[in-house]
């Protein structure tokens, strides 16, 4: 349900700026607590999920990219993030297909960052923009859907179940989410029905 399988952009602003989630939070007193979990730092963006040249993070000095994680925890102070990064980064690589029927559900359809934009505040200050694509708003599709790989690696099936117009944090309680586990576990589940509902 909304699994990242490539990581998420959202991650880098979260270990470079903060993120509040919108709450009346210090943002640097929150960075710290974000930047002492390893969750996010193993949430970052692979090369799975995306090409090597695409800009996470842009400051008026430097266009980070995935090759350049080194410099983007220096950069913002926090060289230790590129330890906890290198101990995390493999935990899907090479996950084999599990060889059972597997159901992807995520939201889709909503702007979800691609690329934050930064000033010559950076890392201590918000993005001033934010590039978007299609994703549940934390996740881009590109991580979404790699479920999808699965397809030509087993000979069970592989659903990539849509939710337009959910987000990531909501999928969990969403009423057409549940019913869609309730189908599936029940042995009721139907693409068609899915479909028919979107």
């Amino acid at each position: 349900l909304g699994a990242p399988w490539g990581g998420t952009v959202k991650s880098l602003a979260v270990l470079a700026s903060g993120d509040n989630y919108g709450l009346a939070l210090d943002l640097l007193k929150i960075r710290e607590q974000q930047r002492a979990t390893t969750t996010n730092h193993w949430l970052l963006p692979t090369r799975r999920a995306w090409p090597a040249d695409h800009v996470f993070v842009s400051t008026p000095s430097y266009n980070y990219t995935y090759n350049d994680y080194r410099k983007f925890f220096t950069d913002i102070g926090h060289e230790d993030g590129w330890f906890k990064w290198q101990h995390s980064r493999d935990f899907l690589t090479d996950l084999p297909p599990p060889g059972v029927d597997v159901y992807c559900m995520y939201g889709a359809n909503i702007p979800t960052p691609m690329t934050y934009i930064y000033d010559e505040g950076f890392p201590s200050s918000q993005p001033v923009q934010i590039v978007y694509g299609d994703g549940d708003n934390t996740v881009c599709m590109k991580s979404l859907s790699l479920c999808r790989e699965w397809k030509d690696q087993q000979q069970h099936n592989v659903h990539l179940v849509e939710l337009p117009g959910k987000h990531h944090f909501d999928t969990i309680y969403d009423v057409e989410a549940l019913e869609i586990i309730q189908d599936i576990l029940l042995g009721n589940y139907s693409e068609h029905q899915v479909n028919s509902r979107n």
